[in-house]
C-alpha cells in the first residue's frame, strides 16, 4: 500500500501525486477510490460497480419503457373491472330492494286478508244473531 493520503470522500480520486497535486494536467492515474459506503475500494472494483449500476439502470429504464407500452391496455382493463364491480353491487341492491318491496307486499295482502276474513265472520255472525233474535221474537 503507498503511503500518499486517502481522504474519505466519495467523489474524488484520492491518489493524487503530492508534487503535482495543484496542476489538474499532472494527475496520476487513481490507484485507490475512498468511499463512504465500504472503505477503500481499487478503481476496478469502482468501475465494476459502476457498471453493474448502469446495467441495472438501463434494464430499469426497458422495463419502465414495457411497462409504458401496456400502460393504456392496464387502464382500460382496470376501468372494465371497476364497472362489472359496480354493475354487480347494483344489481345486489336492486335484487334486495325488491325482495324488501316483495316482503312489504305480502305481508300488506296477508293483512287486508285477515281483514277481509274478519269482517266477513262477523257479517256471517251478525245475521246468524239477527236470525237467531227473530226466531226467538216469533217464539215468545
Amino acid at each position: 500500500m503507498s503511503s500518499k493520503p486517502t481522504t474519505t470522500c466519495s467523489c474524488k480520486f484520492n491518489s493524487l501525486s503530492p508534487s503535482h497535486s495543484a496542476s489538474p494536467l499532472h494527475l496520476s492515474p487513481p490507484a485507490q477510490i475512498s468511499c463512504n459506503r465500504g472503505g477503500v475500494r481499487s478503481v476496478k472494483e469502482e468501475s465494476t460497480s459502476i457498471l453493474a449500476s448502469l446495467v441495472i439502470y438501463f434494464c430499469v429504464i426497458r422495463l419502465f419503457r414495457e411497462t409504458e407500452k401496456h400502460r393504456e391496455k392496464e387502464r382500460l382493463a382496470a376501468i372494465a373491472i371497476q364497472t362489472n364491480w359496480r354493475m354487480l353491487k347494483v344489481k345486489w341492491m336492486f335484487k334486495k330492494k325488491v325482495r324488501a318491496c316483495m316482503f312489504i307486499s305480502r305481508v300488506f295482502r296477508g293483512h287486508t286478508g285477515r281483514l277481509f276474513v274478519d269482517k266477513t265472520k262477523q257479517g256471517r255472525n251478525y245475521s246468524r244473531q239477527m236470525s237467531y233474535y227473530a226466531q226467538m221474537a216469533t217464539i215468545i
